[in-house]
């Protein structure tokens, strides 16, 4: 969520993506918490240069929604969120 030329806008997607961890992770009994950060620049330019101030509001409505379902006529753009960011995995995985 966020702003596009001031307009609000919401994204989402339904990405399954698997990540490989170098260094195992072991723990007997209670609760372990993993925290894993998200370069939201490489999800935008991994791949695809994505400029997102083209997506739309064609409901206008007041929200530009940016997801599979092409609420607002931006599934490409939803698309190529996808494949930025399972590019930007694989990219992490082979540093």
């Amino acid at each position: 969520a966020g702003t596009i030329k001031g307009y609000p806008f919401e994204m989402w997607h339904d990405v399954n993506e698997h990540f490989d961890l170098e260094n195992p992770i072991s723990f007997e009994g209670g609760t372990i918490t993993i925290s894993i950060n998200f370069d939201i620049d490489a999800f935008i330019s991994s791949v695809h240069a994505i400029d997102l101030t083209q997506a739309r509001d064609e409901d206008r409505d007041g929200l530009i929604e940016i997801n599979p379902d092409n609420d607002d006529g931006n599934k490409e753009i939803a698309e190529q969120v996808k494949e930025n960011i399972k590019a930007a995995a694989d990219l992490v995985e082979g540093d």
